[in-house]
């Protein structure tokens, strides 16, 4: 009798790895060394956002998704600088973005302050330090971390 041999179907068999173009990659980001528990980096469907190294932890560049490749300036910029968020006054220890508004950022620092920022519609094209809402917690620890709620808008957890 002819030997059978048993191979099961799948679908990830014959998938493989692609690479994206250079030009569609991000580089020469400056990010700041964040100790293990802290996010670094956050995304949504427009932005992506990276604790930067002007300001020792505490401010974050955002950048469009199409601001791929070596440049991440602006043409528009009138310091021809990256924009920043000059967040806290000291180092952010979780930020993310809003579940129901991409142009929503939160943030949360060691100087016991929650905040939530308005990012343009463009993405950055001058520093912003002042932010749409703060909270300050005065009688508790630093927060450590966010969760955004992706049920209900504007509602969050902190530990």
């Amino acid at each position: 009798p002819p030997m059978t041999s048993f191979v099961r179907d799948s679908k990830l068999r014959q998938s493989a790895v692609t690479l994206t173009k250079r030009e569609q990659h991000y580089e020469n980001l400056k990010t700041f060394q964040v100790p293990n528990d802290v996010n670094s980096i956050a995304a949504n469907s427009q932005f992506l956002a990276y604790v930067d190294t002007t300001g020792t932890g505490s401010s974050l560049a955002v950048l469009p998704h199409s601001s791929t490749g070596k440049n991440h300036v602006p043409i528009s910029s009138p310091a021809y600088a990256q924009p920043i968020i000059r967040a806290h006054g000291q180092g952010i220890q979780d930020f993310e973005f809003s579940a129901f508004n991409p142009n929503q950022l939160f943030t949360c620092s060691t100087d016991k302050t929650l905040k939530l920022w308005q990012i343009p519609e463009d993405g950055l094209l001058v520093d912003i330090s002042a932010p749409l809402l703060s909270l300050m917690l005065e009688d508790q620890s630093p927060v450590r971390g966010l969760a955004v709620n992706p049920a209900a808008a504007n509602v969050l957890a902190g530990r």
